[in-house]
């Protein structure tokens, strides 16, 4: 159990870091908060994986 919250804890890190980029990235084309961004990093990653 003890490393299965370690992995998560490291998905959250991952995609928290991923929606700080985004939101770096998108500046001045569209304004986006912190978690519509971390939504957002999910959705690529998703699409991503699948494809």
């Amino acid at each position: 159990m003890r490393r299965l919250e370690t992995i998560d804890m490291a998905r959250r890190g991952l995609h928290n870091q991923g929606a700080m980029l985004l939101t770096e990235w998108l500046a001045g084309k569209i304004e986006v908060d912190l978690d519509k961004a971390r939504r957002l990093f999910t959705l690529i990653c998703v699409l991503h994986v699948r494809a």
